[in-house]
C-alpha cells in the first residue's frame, strides 16, 4: 500500500503525472490502482445485500439511514475504510481528468483553471445532490401529509430546503457552494506558491525584482503622460 498511499499524496498535490491520452477513457494500466480496485469491489461485495436494504428499501427516514450506513460502516477496518476512500478518490481523479481532457481544447488556456473548478464543483455537488434527494424523499414518504387541513405546500418545500441547508449550509448546485470550492482552490495554490518561494528564495528575490522594475516603467510611463497632458 505504500506505492498507493505515494500516489495519493501526488494526487492531492496536484504533482501526479499521469500519461496523456490519445483516446480519452478511464482505462487504468497501473497494477497496483488495478489491485487497489478489486480489493474495494470485494469489500463493497460484503454489505452490498445490507447497503441496497438500507439505501432503496424505502423503509427508513433519511436519518435512520445516516443511523443504519454509520454502523455498518463501523464493521469495518481501518485498512478496509482506507482502501474504499483511496479506491474513490482514484476513480473521481480520473472520472474529472476524463471530464477535462474532453472540453480542454474547447477553453482558453488561460481559463482552464476555471474549467477545472467548474469540473470539481460539478461531482462534489453531484454527490451532495444524491443526499439532498435522499432527504427529499425522505421527508416526502414520512412527513408530508396533503390530507391535513393545515397542510401548506409551500411551507412544506421551504421546510425541506432548511433540512438539506443544515446539513449541506452553502446549498446544492449553488452560486454559494461554487463559490467555496473557488475559495479553496484559492488558498491551496497561496499556499503551493509560498511553499515554492520559501524553497527558492534565489528565484523569489529575481521575481520580485521583475515586478519592481514593472512598476517602476509603469510609474515613469504616468509619470510622462501627466507631464504630457499638464504642457
Amino acid at each position: 500500500m505504500n506505492s498507493i498511499s505515494k500516489k495519493l499524496r501526488e494526487l492531492e498535490q496536484n504533482v501526479l503525472e499521469l500519461p496523456e491520452d490519445e483516446d480519452i477513457n478511464l482505462y487504468i494500466g497501473d497494477e497496483d490502482e488495478q489491485l487497489l480496485h478489486q480489493r474495494a469491489e470485494k469489500i463493497k461485495e460484503r454489505f452490498r445485500p445490507e447497503a441496497e436494504e438500507i439505501l432503496l428499501s424505502g423503509k427508513f427516514t433519511f436519518e435512520q439511514q445516516t443511523s443504519e450506513a454509520k454502523e455498518l460502516m463501523s464493521d469495518l477496518t481501518e485498512e478496509e475504510r482506507t482502501i474504499l476512500n483511496n479506491s474513490a478518490t482514484f476513480n473521481r481523479f480520473r472520472l474529472m481528468r476524463l471530464i477535462f481532457l474532453m472540453y480542454k481544447n474547447s477553453v482558453p488556456k488561460h481559463h482552464r483553471s476555471d474549467l477545472m473548478n467548474l469540473i470539481v464543483w460539478f461531482t462534489q455537488d453531484l454527490d451532495k445532490f444524491v443526499n439532498a434527494k435522499a432527504i427529499e424523499d425522505s421527508e416526502w414518504n414520512f412527513n408530508r401529509n396533503e390530507e391535513d387541513p393545515d397542510f401548506d405546500d409551500y411551507e412544506w418545500w421551504d421546510s425541506v430546503e432548511a433540512k438539506i441547508r443544515k446539513v449541506y449550509p452553502t446549498g446544492v448546485f449553488t452560486e454559494e457552494s461554487y463559490e467555496e470550492v473557488r475559495d479553496y482552490f484559492d488558498r491551496q495554490f497561496t499556499r503551493f506558491l509560498c511553499d515554492y518561494w520559501k524553497e527558492h528564495p534565489e528565484e523569489f528575490k529575481v521575481y520580485m525584482e521583475q515586478i519592481d522594475k514593472k512598476l517602476e516603467c509603469l510609474q515613469n510611463e504616468q509619470e510622462v503622460k501627466v507631464e504630457n497632458l499638464s504642457g
